[in-house]
């Protein structure tokens, strides 16, 4: 799905740091979702599947966070931008 997504936005014209973010949080709501039918698929009350889902939604934010986390240490290296890796933050990095 998150593949799909990224060429849908692709295809809209969007930068590829907006196909990104789209995508991941795509993936997020899809994990929670995911998360809360094996809760009930597993036996759990409808109690136990939303603390499934709450689960599964905790993980994908913490996925979300780490990617935050890791943009910014990567657009604030100078070091890291002038090594020509300039397909992170679609093609933008200064020289």
């Amino acid at each position: 799905m998150p593949a799909v997504i990224l060429i849908v936005t692709q295809l809209a014209g969007l930068p590829i740091r907006t196909d990104a973010w789209i995508a991941v949080i795509a993936s997020t709501v899809l994990l929670t979702i995911y998360s809360f039918f094996a809760g009930r698929r597993g036996g759990l009350g409808l109690g136990g599947s939303v603390l499934s889902a709450a689960i599964g939604a905790l993980l994908g934010i913490l996925v979300i966070g780490l990617k935050a986390a890791l943009h910014n240490a990567l657009s604030s290296s100078k070091a890291f931008s002038s090594t020509g890796a300039s397909w992170l933050d679609g093609g933008s990095a200064r020289r």
